[in-house]
């Protein structure tokens, strides 16, 4: 995380791609790929935002409206604005360096405040991520679950 006083951006890696993350689920470097275009396009014209938590199914909530929720960004959720999107190489690594999808936001919205205080307090015992919020078809391989989007939402900022 990099944070830039002359912007106010932040600078955060949403994660290593084509290798498992904490809980076992791997993004396919060609799969980003394919949704890049489309993501900043929506970037570009400040669609791409950042809600603050995942969306919970509420009780009673039918699977339809659960899906419905979690194709919509809630505005009173929103804590960040995306910038920019890309992919990096990292340098953890000579042989087979991972490929990290980057971005820049903006802390706005209702949460905006949050995500910045988070982010900007170094010693917070908040651990936090950010989350793809996605539809896939997933494959079990090797122990872990390759994820194939074909719909992507946005990244959840989640703190515990």
């Amino acid at each position: 995380m990099r944070y830039d006083e002359k912007t106010g951006l932040i600078s955060v890696s949403l994660g290593k791609l084509d290798q498992p993350n904490r809980t076992g689920v791997v993004y396919g470097t060609q799969t980003v790929r394919a949704l890049l275009p489309d993501l900043k396009e929506r970037v570009k014209h400040g669609m791409l935002r950042c809600e603050y938590g995942f969306p919970q199914k509420t009780p009673g909530q039918s699977h339809d409206d659960l899906v419905r929720r979690y194709a919509t960004i809630e505005e009173e959720r929103v804590c960040a604005m995306f910038v920019d999107l890309g992919l990096e190489v990292g340098i953890e690594a000579i042989t087979n360096p991972p490929i990290h999808l980057m971005a820049k936001i903006r802390p706005w919205g209702p949460f905006g405040d949050t995500l910045r205080e988070v982010l900007e307090d170094p010693t917070s015992q908040l651990n936090w991520y950010f989350g793809a919020r996605a539809f896939s078809t997933d494959t079990h391989r090797d122990g872990a679950v390759e994820k194939q989007l074909y719909r992507f939402i946005t990244w959840d900022f989640i703190t515990h």
